[in-house]
């Protein structure tokens, strides 16, 4: 057995009763067998023999031979721990220091802003939750380009000598062609004043109004683009339609071409239903081998009062599958359950809930969500209460921000999971919409999305 950044300067007494940790794991693989401590993030490799010995602690008892190199890794790593050790909560309690921590350093500096330019789309896809569950209510007169040049100019101010990020988001963001082209300029103008030291703007677009001449000022500007795209023809055109009902699919793909054809090459980005979720794998290879993608997102399923759109554990199959064909092309493949690589090799746990956080950065930059009325939230996905929404940048609150994020609630199911440090518990958007229970369906994801990571030698953590 050999331990992946890990060293131990203790003895094993062979006098003390041990017994298995309860945040000890043990993961058997065509690689061998991993030892993976939960609340440590520590990863082991190791083989039978030593899962052998393991097994035998499921009773406690003392070690037979105290120089014996799996009992000492076992012991010196958490795994085996004796009998009057107290192990309830400890898990939580180290997430909640940690984020207890997090709300008194972190200087919530925004860098990412998520710009609904427009509620408007040209579009009516059936599964749209920007019209069904967030626009519906709001003023249909998107605020003036003036108003989202504000929050620019705030960006920078929050970014000096940094580098921030803005996406145009809708509706559909190029009905606004115009304040794409003005938000661009001022970041550039930002850059060469050096005030910052540049920044990267991305589009999330349906790619129907996509021209040649669009495609070419785009990538001139460097703009990352990312095209919605569900699947092949009928797939797509079943959900992704134009208001009298005609499909999208053709545009997506003249669309791709025109980015091409002007140097770029533009992010695929796929959302699941219950009824596509399982065939996710045959999506992906589909835009891969068909549409030649070199880069393939999943959109993160939105909460529901039960939990999530889509099945967990359906997801997280289908994730797994996807990810390794990607990784088989040498695709890069970006899903929910993507950043766990990064946390485990780090032994970083995951303080901020968000789905879209920065769990490995060493500052928050917080996300904000630009209204398409203008008005800012500091959850990037919604933005119709009152207690995530400010009507001014300037009124935003420290506090308000790092206590959505780090929000210290915690459920004593969370303690032995084998996700529990890395999973972050259900965001405060999903504690909200479900009355701040555990949400089902993220709980089947991450406990299954772990051990694949864990397991899997070309994505996984090794030492």
């Amino acid at each position: 057995m050999t331990a992946r950044k890990w060293s131990w300067q203790g003895e094993v007494n062979d006098l003390t009763i041990y017994k298995q940790s309860k945040y000890g794991h043990v993961l058997s693989s065509e690689a061998g067998v991993t030892f993976f401590n939960s609340l440590t993030l520590e990863v082991l490799e190791g083989d039978q023999d030593d899962a052998e010995v393991w097994r035998s602690f499921e009773r406690p008892r003392p070690i037979e031979d105290a120089s014996a190199a799996t009992e000492q890794v076992l012991v010196g790593s958490g795994l085996l721990v004796p009998v009057d050790r107290v192990e309830e909560r400890r898990l939580l309690d180290k997430l909640t220091d940690i984020r207890l921590t997090q709300r008194k350093t972190r200087d919530g500096k925004f860098g990412f802003l998520r710009m609904s330019l427009t509620e408007k789309c040209n579009l009516k896809c059936d599964y749209c939750f920007v019209e069904e569950v967030i626009y519906k209510d709001l003023p249909k007169q998107p605020a003036p380009a003036e108003r989202f040049l504000e929050h620019v100019e705030w960006l920078i101010q929050q970014n000096p000598g940094g580098w921030p990020t803005v996406q145009y988001f809708g509706g559909e963001p190029m009905l606004r062609w115009d304040l794409i082209q003005d938000t661009t300029r001022a970041l550039e103008e930002a850059v060469a004043a050096g005030r910052i030291a540049g920044f990267t703007h991305e589009m999330t677009t349906n790619g129907t109004l996509m021209t040649s001449q669009r495609a070419q000022w785009l990538v001139e500007h460097d703009a990352s683009l990312t095209i919605s795209l569900d699947g092949w023809k009928e797939i797509n055109d079943r959900h992704r339609v134009f208001h009298n009902g005609r499909g999208s699919y053709d545009l997506v793909i003249k669309a791709v071409k025109e980015i091409r054809a002007a140097g770029g090459e533009p992010r695929f980005l796929i959302t699941l239903l219950p009824e596509t979720v399982e065939i996710l794998p045959k999506i992906v290879r589909f835009v891969v081998d068909e549409l030649g993608a070199k880069s393939v997102a999943v959109n993160a399923p939105q909460p529901t009062a039960d939990g999530w759109e889509v099945d967990g554990l359906l997801l997280s199959r289908s994730v797994q599958e996807s990810w390794l064909f990607c990784n088989s092309r040498g695709v890069e493949f970006h899903s929910l359950g993507a950043f766990l690589v990064e946390l485990i090799n780090k032994r970083r746990p995951q303080p901020d809930r968000c789905f879209d956080g920065n769990p490995t950065g060493t500052e928050a930059h917080w996300g904000g969500y630009v209204a398409a009325d203008g008005s800012l939230s500091f959850c990037i996905v919604w933005h119709q209460d009152e207690r995530v929404t400010t009507p001014s940048v300037h009124q935003i609150s420290k506090k308000r921000v790092t206590d959505w994020h780090y929000d210290t609630t915690t459920a004593d199911d969370c303690d032995g999971c084998i996700a529990g440090m890395v999973c972050g518990g259900p965001c405060t958007l999903e504690r909200l919409f479900n009355g701040g229970g555990l949400n089902p369906d993220r709980c089947k994801f991450f406990k299954t999305m772990v051990p694949f990571v864990l397991t899997q030698s070309s994505i996984g953590p090794r030492p």
